[in-house]
């Protein structure tokens, strides 16, 4: 029996620097993107937060800076051989115009 797919947003591959930080740090960590959805993205970083941690994400798509996004860590794994890390991240505050720039990027590379 297939497994029923659990994403509430369709998600498409991307490939693009971000930053991230815990909500209270003071201190950026750089990452990599590699898939997007107007509800969350995976990326993949040197640094692993604990699963429930809040954090502020910024997000550089259409030649836009997009920050702050408020999301969660809601999975997380290490990346065999990497010393890498992939997380989920929920997004949970998101302002408004944002999100349609999010929205306008993924329907742009969606159509590609």
């Amino acid at each position: 029996m297939p497994q029923k797919e659990k994403r509430k947003f369709p998600r498409i591959n991307v490939n693009f620097p971000i930053r991230y930080k815990a909500k209270r740090g003071n201190f950026s960590v750089k990452a990599k993107s590699y898939d997007l959805s107007i509800g969350g993205i995976r990326l993949v970083s040197d640094r692993l937060f604990p699963l429930g941690t809040n954090v502020q994400l910024e997000l550089n798509i259409l030649s836009r800076v997009i920050s702050p996004i408020i999301g969660a860590v809601v999975w997380s794994d290490l990346l065999p051989y990497s010393g890498k890390y992939q997380m989920g991240v929920e997004f949970l505050q998101v302002k408004l115009e944002d999100k349609g720039q999010i929205a306008d990027y993924i329907n742009l590379h969606a159509l590609l």
